[in-house]
């Protein structure tokens, strides 16, 4: 059982040491909260943004099947998109899901097609990620959030009242 605690602010670097001795064997670090996975045998070095919440964190030791098979339970299945609070008066939280790693393209439209903000752009890893879509400067309606990614679109639509 690996237990990590840090209280200073910001990212933490977590660097492993020995996996080289594993031989044929692979090791993984799995973040259960942040539905993530890094490659111990491969990545080296890894850094994780700590959020107010506690994160889950397992390692996994052992062939490259068990280990796949475990990476497998966290990873998201399908592309996914969702707005929260839906409606929303500032702030609204997009959150969407990657099964696996790819490009990215997650815009906002009013609706009459007219792109008002680009959120996200380029090489996303596989799992869970979230940004923030400031509505201050939009005026009341309807918008419609449009995540392109993997082959595939989503689009959620998201009210913003004043």
């Amino acid at each position: 059982r690996l237990q990590l605690e840090s209280q200073v602010e910001g990212p933490i670097r977590i660097q492993d040491r020995g996996t080289e001795s594993l031989g044929s064997k692979s090791a993984a670090l799995i973040d259960r909260s942040g539905q993530e996975t890094y490659d111990l045998s491969r990545d080296g070095s890894i850094q994780i943004t700590p959020g107010q919440e506690r994160r889950r964190l397992e390692v996994a030791i052992g062939t490259g099947g068990y280990v796949e098979s475990k990476r497998k339970k966290v990873l998201p299945e399908a592309v996914t998109l969702t707005s929260y609070p839906n409606p929303t008066r500032r702030q609204a939280t997009i959150e969407y899901t990657l099964p696996e790693a790819g490009d990215v393209t997650l815009q906002v439209y009013d609706v009459l097609g007219r792109q008002v903000a680009t959120l996200e752009q380029g090489r996303k890893k596989a799992g869970r990620h979230t940004t923030q879509l400031e509505t201050g400067r939009l005026p009341s309606g309807v918008y419609f959030g449009r995540l392109e990614a993997g082959g595939e679109t989503r689009t959620q639509k998201i009210t913003v009242v004043r």
